[in-house]
């Protein structure tokens, strides 16, 4: 962008810093004159270092989010073979994995209740009274 190299607002980390509003508004209307695709051709011609931003369907097929572990193929056992979001983190020793599907709603309240100490009759009339699923 030729007309704004000497430009004094954007001359040094500090001046682009202090007016970094008017900065992103100048290069987001020269991004919109071209595709995504097109940028990615530009930029990596120029050598430069940039990700471009993906759908969320990009983002689960992208390679590097499967090779982290990011999404991952689970049998589900109502689904069949999916999809889903897998782990932020992983470690070697204990490596993350996926165990089965999330409880559907109130699935263990009556366990949990009797674990805490309720009795049948309780947790029956909790229910009665829609307090609990």
């Amino acid at each position: 962008m030729e007309d704004i190299q000497k430009d004094p607002r954007f001359m040094g980390i500090e001046a682009r810093g202090r007016n970094a509003r008017e900065l992103v508004a100048l290069l987001d209307q020269r991004l919109m004159t071209k595709t995504r695709e097109e940028w990615v051709c530009i930029l990596s011609e120029e050598g430069c270092i940039f990700t471009p931003i993906q759908t969320p369907l990009e983002v689960s097929k992208d390679s590097q989010a499967l090779a982290n572990r990011y999404f991952i193929d689970v049998d589900h056992p109502h689904w069949g073979r999916t999809r889903m979001v897998g782990f932020p983190w992983d470690f070697s020793e204990t490596p993350a994995s996926w165990q089965r599907e999330a409880p559907a709603l109130g699935q263990h309240t009556g366990e949990i209740l009797s674990e805490a100490g309720y009795t049948r009759e309780e947790i029956a009339r909790f229910r009665a009274e829609g307090a609990i699923q």
